[in-house]
């Protein structure tokens, strides 16, 4: 599910305020994403142009962009260790070196 992934504290500072607007909206529709595509095409392009730049792969999928398929383990290995260090980025320094460098070779 989109907010398994996606928190506010997943996501860059860049896109939290389109993230707050999808969440409004699937508030005030009793939660049903088809009534909210608008908002969730504007979080989605905020969140390719930030990926974008820093470098990360920018497949779509059922509205989730994901990075290379070679490298979507390193991807969820990021995500653990975030979560793991209360999303302090510093702490999974070699994690992002890795992901970057393999996004950055099969791109």
């Amino acid at each position: 599910f989109f907010f398994e992934r996606h928190s506010k504290a997943n996501m860059p500072a860049a896109c939290r305020s389109e993230l707050d607007a999808y969440r409004e909206c699937l508030k005030r529709n009793n939660w049903k994403p088809e009534r909210c595509g608008s908002e969730a095409r504007v979080k989605d392009r905020c969140l390719e142009g930030w990926r974008e730049k820093q470098g990360i792969g920018t497949v779509i999928d059922h509205g989730e962009i994901l990075p290379p398929e070679k490298c979507r383990p390193l991807a969820c290995q990021i995500q653990v260790c975030l979560e793991k260090a209360n999303f302090d980025q510093s702490k999974c320094d070699e994690i992002l070196q890795k992901f970057h460098k393999c996004v950055a070779a099969e791109s």
